[in-house]
């Protein structure tokens, strides 16, 4: 599932699942888990079409340092800081691993030579290879190393980090790094006195993050990222690079919440609710929802034929959902099991996409054929024993059983065994990219002088009048249009996919059948790996494409087990996935089983291999077209060369311990470590969906839910900009329903609410205070005396407010997909944007700030959220002293009165009236009194360009132009070949100060408020120096410099 295709799709067509973070408004989590290698690479190799970037691994490490302490500071957690690093992940994964990193390679070399060819000149510096990122390798290790005394460092000397679980768990522990997470997760649920309310925040970049989130059934879980920019437009030439390093400060952040994407499927699939024999339960329609998104594909497994984001395949897996769900006897993912008969139901009537794609196909070869006359995929040739009839319906022709259907071996794509000497015959020689090809490339490659095929297909497809049709049209009748005929071509055009994709050169029944058996294997072990943990560290799906699934059909009553296994050491994995350009991140001993062409795993690192985008349309989600590896091979490869290694690379090549951090005293330990599967779970002992005590109807700070206004959901095409461009897609309009409390007099309304704290932004809710009312023509605003009145609006403020009731509901539906349909009144309020602390009786009350009443913002009057139960956390509760200022805490004495003020101090003891004693130790004052009474000669002393300009004499508005830029610009000879223009010219200014930049040199230039620049005497004194030692200085003239 491509992360940004994903990310937009969902981001679309629910517009309300993520915010950008502010300082004063970040919610308060419990639990921070980092995703770790996302960071790696960002700070690693920011900018992978930049040949030219270098960076030191040791600055590498402190950005990848820098950035952790950003995100802890931007979110920082309450209980859990947990750090996981990719090990050794399942052989499921390696197959993708393997690919991504043999492209990376490929496309490294290609633009390296590209720039070689250009004559460019490169730095001596070996560029880094994002290989290395890989578990095992020598910059793993030390990066590990580093990264561990980094926390350790962080945990003992940095109070914010005091009182929390510091968790890190590294490349040598097994386990990609969000799934090491989910496990800790599973883990901590299981405990006694686990929190059902938890507040989790996950940063990544995966897709699967939010289905790993919100298939964990904590409702309180949102998703840290960076922000997510689209077609955004490409550098000039000659423009401004993109930024050479990861600088966490620029970076806009991004909360995306599972909670209000929990709400939204609810109304994706309400439907449902009246047409069940069952119960609707959103927990398990999120499970089966997670299920569907398997489908489109991910990094275990290919999507099916057709299954595309881009071709909206999601919404059409939830229509078939919708569809078949009444009809079956529960729901299809049964807390991570495949009920699988339900799931062949499902799959099934999912197939008829199979058939609208390819009545689609024929449209467009039917075109193609009427202007060229050539059948090129053999989708028209006739087989005499057809029926041409459509068979649907009481005018279906029986076929020689007496069925008057067609069955699905009639559909299948195998080859019984009284076809296998002619069928190869009958299907094309080739098949277009990814199943299907273009109209538009098919017609650009066809032979105009071809023989014409015959009519009657191309007869039956038009006479259906398909491209007349509408899509709801055409969905209708794909059964009419579904002759004998046409299934018999489909089913060549599907041996032709197994033949090209597979290299099976006439697929029988059996082969079909194991096709379809590997294929929900794989369905199921990936349900496994989200909702149990990994149950097999060596299955993996054994093909590069997917069966169709018309074709995965009979497999309700496989076997599912799975033999757990165990994971490969590090430097196996490494000999998996790397391919030969990458030797050096392997122990000398194995770079000759990747290098040298007689080792016995040598055709397992190929330097030339294919990719197809097999109906994807970029580069980088292409099918890499490589072999698997053999298992046992490798691992006999692997123990030939052991003996060779040394101490440092065996330890390299071993399993490590999870790392735990924990501050409990000044000069204790801090460092303990964990058995590497610590977290892992018996699948028997997983707790599946809502815990209990949770609480979904309480509005926790920060955490959104749709739930405090009435309202209703519809998918409705409204174009949305989520991004930089308009939706093409629907969007889930959430519609403002009446609320009755709202029936009242405007002015009882401004009198129950002006002053009242409300939430505001539904519904991602932020506090705030209603400071006035606008309605009716009047505003309504409270009086010193407490009385609220009401006073006419002038003809300037009606405007005003027209325009800002026109632009508020613009607003909300055109970028929120909110309907705000009756809405008069506006209501300012003032937003809450912090807490200050003040002592009562050895306890810190909080005391809430609102902004002020000048910079109040207009809320649409349906969008006021009141009487909202509000769950405080450690910043709106009452704190002790003692809790406030623990023993040893550092502080600053803020008592401007006292010596020690602004001095920084150690907390000694609170005493029990809430007293704090402090250690500080306050410097010798300094006597400064020499310098205030030689002030003057001591100073910089400025003057403006004139009074300067008369000290070396020249005139002040030559020394205003030679103390910025001043270009020469130099004659060329004749018959000088021409240079590039920045090559014909050369500053001889000073560049003390950059008057469009608004930019100066310290001590020597500095612009005041009004715009005239000073100069001081340090600069005075340069450019006196300056103008005795450089004679065409004094050829200068005002009419020279313009």
């Amino acid at each position: 599932m491509g992360v940004p295709k994903f990310y937009r799709w969902i981001s679309e067509r629910y517009p309300c699942l993520s915010e950008v973070i502010s300082d004063t408004e970040i919610p308060e989590f419990d639990n921070l888990y980092l995703d770790m290698n996302g960071i790696i690479h960002n700070c690693s190799h920011p900018n992978d079409d930049d040949v030219k970037f270098r960076i030191s691994q040791e600055q590498i490490f402190a950005d990848i340092f820098a950035y952790i302490d950003k995100l802890f500071n931007i979110i920082r957690p309450k209980k859990v800081f947990f750090l996981a690093v990719d090990g050794v992940a399942p052989r499921a994964k390696m197959n993708q691993q393997r690919a991504r990193r043999f492209m990376s390679a490929r496309t490294a070399e290609e633009q390296l030579q590209a720039h070689l060819r250009k004559g460019e000149e490169l730095p001596k510096e070996k560029r880094f290879d994002s290989n290395c990122i890989t578990p095992g390798t020598l910059f793993m290790a030390e990066l590990h190393n580093e990264l561990s005394k980094w926390l350790e460092t962080k945990v003992e000397k940095d109070q914010a980090w005091h009182g929390i679980r510091v968790y890190l768990s590294g490349h040598d522990c097994p386990g990609e790094g969000e799934h090491k997470i989910m496990d800790f997760i599973r883990h901590e649920r299981t405990l006694e006195g686990y929190d059902s309310n938890t507040r989790h925040c996950m940063y990544g970049l995966d897709a699967d993050l939010l289905m790993l989130g919100i298939c964990s059934h904590e409702p309180h879980f949102s998703l840290l990222r960076e922000e997510v920019k689209f077609n955004r437009p490409a550098p000039k030439k000659g423009g401004a690079a993109a930024p050479q390093r990861a600088n966490p400060s620029q970076i806009n952040f991004h909360l995306l919440h599972l909670s209000l994407l929990r709400e939204y499927l609810y109304w994706e699939f309400y439907p449902l609710k009246a047409s069940l024999p069952f119960t609707y339960d959103i927990e398990h329609i999120i499970d089966d929802w997670v299920l569907m998104g398997f489908l489109v594909g991910n990094d275990f497994i290919p999507h099916l034929p057709h299954v595309h984001i881009h071709d909206d395949a999601l919404p059409l897996l939830y229509q078939t959902y919708i569809q078949v769900l009444p009809t079956l006897e529960g729901y299809i993912n049964e807390s991570g099991i495949l009920n699988l008969q339900r799931f062949e139901v499902f799959l099934k009537a999912f197939a008829a996409n199979d058939r609208r794609h390819f009545l689609q196909t024929l449209e467009d070869e039917s075109f193609l054929r009427s202007k060229t006359g050539r059948d090129p995929h053999g989708l028209f040739k006739k087989e005499h024993t057809e029926e041409e009839s459509p068979l649907s319906g009481a005018e279906s022709s029986e076929e020689a059983d007496g069925s008057d259907e067609i069955s699905p071996d009639d559909e299948a794509a195998f080859v019984s065994s009284d076809e296998e000497d002619s069928s190869s015959d009958d299907i094309p020689d080739e098949l277009p990219d990814g199943g299907v090809e273009s109209a538009a490339e098919l017609l650009s490659r066809l032979n105009a002088d071809s023989d014409p095929g015959e009519d009657e297909l191309t007869e039956a497809v038009m006479a259906a009048e398909l491209r007349g049709m509408d899509d709801k049209e055409f969905e209708n009748d794909v059964e009419t249009c579904w002759t004998k005929t046409v299934s018999n071509s489909f089913r060549r055009h599907k041996r032709l996919y197994y033949r090209e994709k597979m290299k099976y050169e006439n697929i029988t029944k059996s082969e079909l059948r194991k096709q379809a058996e590997g294929y929900v294997r794989a369905i199921q072990w990936n349900l496994h790996y989200y909702y149990k943990g990994c149950v097999s560290w060596n299955w993996f799906y054994p093909h590069h494409y997917s069966p169709y699934i018309s074709d995965v059909v009979d497999f309700s009553n496989m076997d599912m087990s799975f033999d757990l296994g165990e994971p490969f050491k590090p430097f196996e994995q490494l000999l998996a996935v790397l391919p030969s350009a990458s030797a050096e991140c392997l122990p000398s001993p194995f770079r000759d089983l990747m290098c040298n062409k007689e080792s016995p795993i040598a055709d397992f690192y190929p330097t030339d291999f294919r990719t197809d985008l097999n109906g994807k349309k970029n580069d980088w989600e292409a099918v890499v077209l490589i072999p698997f590896i053999d298992e046992a091979r490798l691992l006999s490869a692997v123990q030939s060369k052991m003996p060779l290694l040394t101490p440092e690379e065996n330890a390299r090549n071993s399993i490590g311990e999870i790392l735990l951090f924990n501050f409990k005293t000044k000069g204790a330990q801090v460092r303990t470590t964990l058995e590497v599967n610590a977290f892992h779970l018996d699948p028997q002992q997983v707790i599946w969906g809502l815990l209990p005590n949770v609480k979904l109807d309480v509005f926790f700070p920060g955490f959104p839910t749709m739930k405090h206004l009435p309202h209703s959901g519809e998918l409705k095409q409204v174009n949305v900009k989520v991004f930089q461009q308009e939706s093409k897609r629907p969007s889930m309009v959430l519609t403002i329903n009446k609320r009755k409390e709202l029936e009242k007099d405007i002015l009882d309304l401004a009198r129950e609410f002006i002053g009242k704290e409300v939430c505001i932004d539904w519904p991602i809710l932020k506090m705030g205070m209603v400071d006035s009312f606008w309605a009716e023509g009047n505003k309504y605003t409270r009086q010193d005396s407490g009385e609220v009145t009401a006073m006419a609006l002038d003809a300037e403020e009606q405007e005003v407010m027209k325009s800002m009731l026109y632009s508020q509901k613009e607003r909300m539906l055109s970028r929120y997909a909110i309907d705000v349909k009756e809405a008069n009144t506006i209501v300012f309020v003032r937003r809450f944007v912090g807490v200050t602390y003040v002592v009562e009786g050895g306890v810190l009350r909080p005391q809430k700030q609102w902004a002020g009443p000048q910079v109040a913002v207009p809320v649409l009057l349906p969008l006021l959220v009141t009487n909202v139960n509000v769950e405080g956390g450690v910043s709106l509760r009452d704190i002790p002293v003692s809790e406030a200022y623990p023993k040893h805490s550092k502080v600053f004495a803020m008592l401007p009165s006292w010596e020690g003020f602004g001095y920084p101090a150690l907390v000694d003891m609170v005493d029990p009236e809430g007293r704090v004693r402090l250690t500080v130790s306050i410097w010798p004052s300094v006597d400064l009194s020499p310098v205030r009474n030689d002030y003057d000669s001591l100073s910089l002393q400025w003057m403006n360009s004139f009074d300067a300009g008369r000290k070396i004499g020249v005139d002040g508005r030559l020394l205003s132009r030679i103390t910025g830029t001043v270009f020469l610009i130099i004659e060329r000879n004749t018959g000088e070949e021409e240079t590039s223009r920045t090559q014909e010219k050369i500053n001889i200014g000073l560049s003390l100060k950059l008057s469009k930049r608004n930019q100066e040199v310290a001590d020597y230039t500095r612009r005041l408020e009004n715009g005239y620049w000073q100069y001081s005497m340090l600069c005075v004194q340069l450019l006196n120096s300056y103008k005795n030692n450089l004679e065409p200085f004094n050829m200068l003239s005002l009419g020279q410099l313009g």
